[in-house]
Formats: structure tokens, sequence, C-alpha cells
């Protein structure tokens, strides 16, 4: 398992697949992000928010490879929140949790923490309405942050001061000056993050038979977001935008014994999804490269100047377990209807890219994008709904005393109830219908698991299994293809390298027309392609060793059989640059169109993981787990997008982008280290203490190496890998030295190892990550107060640097694309190319950014109250 680490921290990859490609429940009932927008995907993960109070849940199942035909809907992995219920007592407890910018150290920047504040209140209660018959339970929580921007322009040189300040100050005046627009200022600002959650659950045991469980979970949330500033890029406060987030979840679950060799269960889940994003004043976005590499942005996020989302999900499950003898039948189905309304208009107030900032004053671009409806509706919406179908049948068979095996068989298929609108002129000029989806295409998943105790008192286990597993395809991508048909919007594109696009400043006068710009774009998906499915095979041992030491061994491997791959059918290979032999794309098809982006399968790639783990409970409060997995992972494309056309132009390549190499993953995770110590200190019995340590390590992430242009003519200014000189003579640097150029290239061993070649997509490394958090926690009995206690917490979190200002440092690189060469096109005289180094004059050996708040230790102050 892998947790992301910069721009979002709730991402999680499960055996080197695709954080999107995970299943979320609680309870066992869906509570997934179904749209596929959220990193965690879960409802309210843009905006940085858990989907339950971690107070209302009792404990957590995770699933990587199940053999029971009952787990679906993940090539992943499985994740179930299981949550407190009501008891016979009367229960609860309140808490808070706190810290702020007074116990947050210097960090590797040496600069104080600006002001920052988080707090976390909650509460839990529970008990019984009617004695042994019907029971309730209600948690509540608020949680505030409000943490400042990493960059700021101040003049003062420090590790967080952007620079450039003279620059800043022309952009600025230039925007309020001449276009009547104040993007706010360049000095530290706050962004805010809030979220409230209330579950409410009733237990109802209606007789010795039947037990009904009802259950609501709302959470809202809201968060401030400012994805651009790097070292090399820095965003003004007007492209920051706010992430509303609401979602109602309710839950029935009736459970029953029909006789006394057969149960069922029956889960009814109907969910709400709302999310928006607020912007304080509509303007377009504005793009200025000011120097070589280095960016300014301001205006309206371009992706968020019309985007919004509505999502009604309902589920119906009911497994039916019937008990013969050595067998345990399971027949079910798991079926889910989905709604969704989706407004995405991107640049609809304009986005412009301009060359310098001579260019901007003057109002000339080089780069223009608008969208707008074609419709009555100025914010037209995708609207489509979906029936995802699934049918099950499986066997627990003790085939012997000590061993066990588990078969079974899967459907699932998903049902798409809306089209996209027909393009006759698609098909004309492509030979491919638009209107595809791919419904009603059954998908089987056999399985076969076993556990054998093979010395029959479980000290001695192996266990494992073969299967197919599907998932689903986050309907995002899907629903690219009901929005981008060409018919009900035009989407406005034209480069001009003669900088001449007039800059129009009024978000509601944006040009509709220009020249022979291209007027669409148009996502569709292959008549054949399928849902995401994986061959997945493991094989486990766990063992009782020494001193009551449990020790595992597994190695799990998985093959792609369905995964997804997007291509730009628009293009034409219109010959071989001279230089490094990449082929070249100088046309397209049609010009009519900007991008034509299809969705299809490839059974390319796969992952494969091996963990070692040891784990031992001494007593009360008192443990030790130590694991450490080795893992590959190699795919085309590892699609971190959520438009079409983004998930194939930020997809690195070095010759075909339509038929990528198979290399390594974005969620290729090497090494991971992870050690948990609790230790409960003998002091008192009536007043406890425990102290416990929580250590990860990870190799760094994989990240690309590419140009600042486009290279090779595809249209993408972010795919193109750099060719490596072997020598000074075989290129002319415009800016910069060949000794900066060459203390870059021998800083990474990856760049070293490609000389004289074009470099591999993410075939370098970020460093290392250590990280070390402390727990202490002291209970406090309360006198004349029987089962009443006062729990005080203090946490450490990134111990490490405590010790040392250098460790603990999170380094990451933006975007996971280094970025040291500028191309400038081929010298006249020896036809070599022409670069700048972009990081010329810095001393600045590799591309990596810190995170600053991660990088430095916090502490936490936290009390609960529990009777």
């Amino acid at each position: 398992m892998n947790v992301a680490d910069n721009f979002s921290d709730q991402a999680i990859s499960f055996g080197g697949r695709n954080n999107r490609y995970n299943s979320v429940q609680i309870d066992g009932a869906v509570n997934n992000d179904l749209f596929g927008l959220a990193d965690s995907g879960t409802p309210g993960g843009q905006a940085s928010t858990t989907p339950i109070s971690l107070d209302a849940i009792q404990e957590f199942q995770i699933v990587v490879s199940p053999y029971d035909v009952r787990h679906g809907g993940f090539t992943g992995g499985g994740i179930n929140a299981i949550t407190r219920s009501g008891t016979n007592r009367f229960t609860g407890s309140v808490f808070f949790f706190g810290r702020n910018q007074s116990f947050v150290g210097d960090g590797p920047s040496g600069v104080k923490m600006s002001d920052f504040d988080e707090a976390q209140y909650g509460l839990r209660f529970g008990g019984p309405i009617v004695k042994d018959k019907l029971f309730f339970f209600v948690s509540g929580e608020l949680s505030r942050r409000n943490e400042p921007t990493q960059y700021y322009i101040d003049g003062s040189g420090s590790a967080l001061d952007y620079g450039y300040k003279a620059e800043a100050d022309r952009f600025l005046s230039i925007l309020k000056n001449k276009y009547g627009h104040d993007a706010g200022s360049y000095d530290v600002f706050n962004k805010n993050q809030d979220s409230n959650k209330l579950f409410v659950r009733m237990d109802y045991n209606i007789d010795s038979r039947n037990r009904l469980t009802l259950r609501h979970n709302w959470v809202d949330a809201s968060k401030d977001n400012f994805y651009n500033s790097s070292s090399l890029n820095f965003s003004f406060p007007d492209n920051n935008y706010t992430f509303n987030s609401n979602t109602h979840s309710t839950v029935a679950q009736l459970n029953s014994a029909l006789g006394r060799n057969t149960y069922n269960e029956l889960v009814l889940n109907y969910t709400t999804i709302r999310e928006s994003r607020d912007f304080s004043n509509a303007f377009p976005s504005i793009d200025v490269l000011y120097a070589p590499g280095r960016r300014f942005y301001a205006g309206v996020d371009r992706y968020s100047q019309a985007n919004g989302l509505d999502q009604d999900i309902i589920e119906l499950t009911d497994n039916l377990t019937i008990f013969k003898g050595k067998h345990t039948f399971t027949l079910g189905t798991h079926n889910e209807f989905f709604k969704f309304d989706n407004l995405f208009i991107k640049d609809v107030f304009g986005y412009y890219r301009f060359n310098s900032l001579d260019l901007f004053e003057a109002g000339k671009a080089w780069y223009y994008e608008h969208s707008f409806s074609n419709t009555e509706e100025a914010m037209k919406t995708a609207k489509f709904s979906v029936s995802q179908l699934g049918f099950y049948a499986g066997d627990n068979w003790s085939i012997l005393p000590n061993l066990k095996l588990t078969l079974g068989l899967r459907a699932d298929v998903p049902i798409f109830n809306d089209d996209p609108t027909y393009n006759a002129d698609v098909e004309t000029i492509y030979g491919l219908r638009n209107d595809k989806t791919p419904s009603g295409k059954v998908l089987i998943s056999p399985r076969l698991g076993f556990n054998w105790d093979v010395t029959g008192d479980r000290s001695n286990q192996i266990r494992g299994g073969v299967g197919v597993f599907t998932g689903r395809t986050p309907y995002v991508w899907i629903s690219n293809s009901f929005a981008n048909t060409g018919i009900e919007f035009t989407r406005l594109t034209k480069t001009d390298s003669k900088n001449g696009i007039n800059f129009i400043n009024d978000p509601d006068a944006q040009p509709t027309s220009l020249g022979a710009a291209s007027t669409n774009e148009i996502n569709l998906s292959d008549s054949n392609f399928k849902f995401p499915q994986i061959f997945r095979t493991n094989i486990a041992m766990d063992k009782q060793l020494f001193w009551g030491i449990i020790g595992t061994v597994e190695f799990i491997y998985s093959k792609n059989l369905n995964e997804c791959l997007f291509q730009n059918i628009n293009l034409v290979q219109s010959g071989v640059d001279a230089f490094d032999g990449r082929p070249l794309y100088k046309t397209r098809i049609t010009n009519k169109y900007s991008n034509v982006i299809l969705l299809k399968n490839t059974s390319k790639g796969y992952q494969y993981s091996l963990s070692f783990q040891l784990q031992k409970n001494f007593s009360e409060g008192t443990w030790i787990n130590a694991s450490y997995t080795y893992g590959q992972a190699k795919d085309q494309n590892s699609a971190t997008s959520s438009q079409a056309l983004s998930s194939w132009q930020y997809n690195h390549i070095d010759g075909d982008p339509n038929n990528p190499k198979v290399t390594w993953s974005a969620f290729d995770i090497r090494h991971r280290i992870s050690l948990g110590i609790s230790y409960q200190l003998p002091f008192s019995k009536k007043y406890p203490t425990q102290v416990a340590l929580f250590y990860n390590a990870r190799s760094g992430r994989p990240y690309s190496t590419r140009y600042d242009t486009d290279y090779n003519g595809d249209g993408s200014y972010y795919n193109d890998l750099i060719y490596v000189p072997k020598s000074a003579d075989e290129i002319i640097l415009t800016k910069g030295t060949w000794e900066e150029l060459n203390a870059y290239i021998e800083a990474d061993p990856a760049l070293r190892k490609a000389r004289g070649s074009i470099i591999g997509r993410n075939a370098s490394r970020e460093p290392w990550y250590h990280r070390m958090d402390l727990r202490f926690l002291q209970d406090i009995s309360l006198p004349g107060l029987k089962g009443n206690k006062l729990q005080l917490t203090l946490d450490i979190m990134n111990v490490l640097n405590m010790l040392s200002s250098d460790w603990g440092k999170l380094q990451y690189v933006y975007y996971r694309g280094g970025i040291p060469l500028k191309y400038n096109g081929i010298d006249a005289k020896t036809g070599k190319p022409k670069f700048d180094y972009v990081y010329a004059g810095q001393n600045k050996t590799n591309p990596y950014e810190t995170n600053d708040l991660n990088s430095r230790w916090q502490i936490q102050f936290g009390a609960r109250y529990t009777f």
C-alpha cells in the first residue's frame, strides 16, 4: 500500500495500481467517489476530508486479493470501515485535538512558520433505547484548518521567498492598470479547510431471527485550493478556488436467519453527493512565461470557471448463505444505480499563454483556448445514468479439517442508460462512432483460493489463490465522451508562433472564432472497450516463530487484462527527427479538431510485490509490528488525470504517443519499510502511560525528465522526454553553460545512464522519504466515577526533523516532471538543436521541491473524556 505525499495525502495505491481503482465501503455498503475525481476515492476527498469521523469507526478491513466472490468493484484494493454501535450500556466520549504555529519547527527552510492552526472537536454517544431490543449510536465532529501558502515574495531571499519581485510587481501593475483586474498580493496568505460530520446509527433486534440496522452519514466540507505554485511557477491569490462538498448517505441493512442452515443479508443504500467550486472574481486564466521555465498564473483557474458535479447513487445488495456439511454456499447480487450531472466547461472565461511580460503588456498571446455552449443552456451539463449489475456464486469448502478451498464465479455488467450525442462527422473522418459506451459488456471473474493449516494448530499456515478481479472505470473518463462530442460545445484552440492573438480581458466577451483555429476536441470510447480487469495470484505463509512472534511472507502478482489507454487519433506522423530519431507529428488528419482522444484497452503491464512482516503482542497496550515490501509496477499509461486529453498529453513518451512503451508506473514504489512499537509503561495500573512510535520509509517515487516545449509537434507541451547529450558539442546552449547542464545530468543516475539516448518515462527517482511519529498517551481514572477516564495525548509528528533540520524532509518533483531544458529550434548553420538551461545561474542540480509543512516537526495536543 502506498499513500501519496504531495498535492493530496489521501491518495492510496494498493499493489502498484491506480488509486482510482480501489473500492471503499462503510459497513459493507458502497462509499466511493464513483466519478473518480477525488484522490482518496471517497466523497469529499477533493476537500481533503474523510468520508466518516474516525471516532465512529470500530475497525478497518483491507483486502487486496480476496477470493470470496462477494468482494468486487476493484482491481486495486478494498477498504471497509466497520462502525460502532450502541449496546446495553450507555457509553461515549468527547475529544479535542489541536496544534498551531507555536508548535511547528523551522524545518529545512530555516524560516519560522507563518500563522497556522488546526483544531478538531468531536463526541460520540451510544446506548440502549429499549434494553436488548433497540440501540442507538451518534457521532459528531468539527474540524478547522488554516495554513499558509508555501511560497511568497518578500525580497528576503529566504528558502520560501520565490524571488523575482520586480517581475511580479510589473505583472500585477499590468493586470491592474491596463486590464483593470486585481489579482491580489504576493504576500503570505492563508488557505482554509473546514469539515463537519454527523453519523447516526440505530440497531433493532426485531426478533430472534431478524436484525435491522439503519444509519445515516452526513459530511459537509470545503477547502481552498492553490496548486500551481512551485519554485518555478507562482500563482497569485485570484487563481485560488474553494471546493465545496456535501454528502448524505442512508443505509438500511436487514440480517435474517431464514432457517437452521440459511442466512440472508440485504443492504439498501441511497447516497447523494453535491460538489461545486467557488471563485472570487471572474477573469480569464493567464499564464505568462517571464523567464526560461518560469511562469506567473493569475485569473480564475482554467478548470474551475464552470465546474460542479451532482451524483445520486442507489445500491441493492443481497447475499444468501447456505451451510451444508463441509460446504458454505453463497449466492448473491450486488447492484449499483448511478445518476451523474456534471458541469465542466474549461476556459469558459478564456485561457491565454504569453511568451513574455512585454507581450502580456502588449496584449499579444501565442496560445488561446475558450469553450462555450452551442445550446440554449449556457452552463450546459453532461447528464447520464448507469446501472452496474453483479451476480455471483461461491463455495467455501472444508475439503479436509486443515484445508479449505474458496471457489467462486462472478459476473459484472455495466448498462448505460444514455449515449453521447452522435456526431456523423467523426464517423466520416475517423471511421469510429463517438456514441459508443461499454454498455452490456459482461465481465467474468473466476476465483480459486485456499488456506492450508499445515500442522493443524494454526501455527503454520499457507494461503493463496488465483483469480480475476473486475473494477470500475472512473466514470469521469466515460463522462468525457458525453461532454466532448463536438455538438454541444465549441472548444476553440489557437496557436500563433508569431504571438498575434489579441488578449480580451472581459470574461463574458471572449472571441468565438479565430480564423483557422481548431473548433473542437472530441472524446470517444472504443466500441470494444471494457472496464478494468486484472489477473491476480498470491501465495503467503504465516508462521509462529520463537518467543511468540508471528512471521508472514507474501508474494502478489497482477497482470493487466483490460487496462485503460488513451490515444490521440487525429495525429499523423510527418517524419523522424534528424537529431535523436523520435517520430514527428506536424500534421493532423483534420485541423477542424484540435485533439481526438480515444479511450481503449491494453493488456500490457503488470505489478508484483514481495513482503515480509513480523508482529507480536506482548500484553495489553504493548506490541511491535515490522514489515518490508519490495514491489514493481509497469504500465503504458498511469492515467493520473480526470480529463481524457490530460491523461494522454501528460503521459511522457520517447516515441509514438499513441503506443507508449511499457515502463515504470507512476504508482511504482520499490521499497517500503514500516515499524510500529507500542509500550505501556509499568508505572501505575490505575494511571497507565503508553508510548507509541511509528516509523515509515519509502524509496523515491518515479518521475520523468522532459522538455518545456512541444518538441515532436504532437500538440502537447508536457510529454516529450529529453535527449540526454553525451557531450557539449552535440547541442547549443542559448542560456546557461554546459558545466551547469552536465552537473545536473551527473547528479541523476538515470540521466547519466541515458547519455546519447532519449531517457525513459519515470526513469528517475525522488529521494527516499523517512518519517517517524511519536505518541505519548496518559490515562487518568476519575475518582468516584467508575468507567470514566480522562485521556491526554501528545503527538510529535516528524520527530526526525526535530533531531536534525535535514532529516524528515519530504522532497518531490512537481507534477512528476523535471524540466531542465527549453527547446529553441534548430541552428541554421550547424543543424544542432538549441536549448535554454532552465536553471542557469542557480547552482541547482535537481528538480526537487520541498513540502514545507510536512518537512517540519509538529506537536499536537489532545484530550478525551470517556464514559
